[in-house]
């Protein structure tokens, strides 16, 4: 999905752990932002993990 869309940066949402084939995809390359340390071009994140974050950001951990 990343090159039809020409994203620098992707996520791949799964109900269970990463399959071989994810884990060979998201080693795709590096993508830095000035500043900050290098991650994964395409990140793999869990359900579980997704709505933990959403949990955690609903109880007030960004105040904008």
């Amino acid at each position: 999905m990343i090159e039809p869309e020409q994203a620098k940066i992707g996520m791949s949402l799964t109900l269970t752990g990463p399959k071989r084939t994810m884990i060979a995809k998201s080693a795709a390359g590096p993508f830095q932002i000035d500043g900050s340390d290098p991650v994964s071009r395409i990140q793999i994140v869990s359900i579980e993990a997704a709505l933990r974050l959403r949990d955690h950001t609903a109880q007030g951990a960004l105040d904008l």
